[in-house]
C-alpha cells in the first residue's frame, strides 16, 4: 500500500507498519497545538487495541485499550517533552509505572 504522509481525523484504510490490516482514524486529540489520532483496525475494530499516530503517521502509542483518555494524553504529552522517538506501549508504560510507585 502507498505510504500515508499526513494523516487528519478522515483518514482511513491505511497501512500502519508492523500491524496487519488497514486501520481508520476514530478520535483525534490536539495536546500542546500537536494533533494525534487514534487508529482502530477496520476488520477488528475494538476488539483489537487501538494505535495513536501523530499527523506524520508516526506511531505514538501502541497497545492502547483506553482510548484517548486523560492518563494516555498524559503519556503522550510527556513523551512530547522527553524527546524521545521510540515507540511506546500503553501497557509496558503503565507497568513501570507502578513499578516506579512501588518502588517509592
Amino acid at each position: 500500500m502507498k505510504k500515508v504522509l499526513e494523516i487528519n481525523r478522515t483518514t482511513q484504510g491505511i497501512s500502519i507498519s508492523g500491524h496487519g490490516g488497514t486501520w481508520s482514524c476514530v478520535d483525534s486529540a490536539t495536546i500542546d497545538g500537536e494533533a494525534y489520532y487514534l487508529m482502530q483496525n477496520d476488520r477488528h475494530g475494538r476488539r483489537l487495541e487501538r494505535i495513536v499516530l501523530d499527523e506524520r503517521g508516526n506511531i505514538v502509542l501502541e497497545d492502547n485499550e483506553d482510548d484517548l483518555e486523560p492518563y494516555v494524553l498524559g503519556l503522550i504529552r510527556q513523551r512530547k517533552m522527553n524527546g524521545k522517538i521510540e515507540r511506546q506501549s500503553v501497557r509496558e508504560r503503565l507497568k513501570r509505572l507502578n513499578e516506579d510507585k512501588d518502588d517509592g
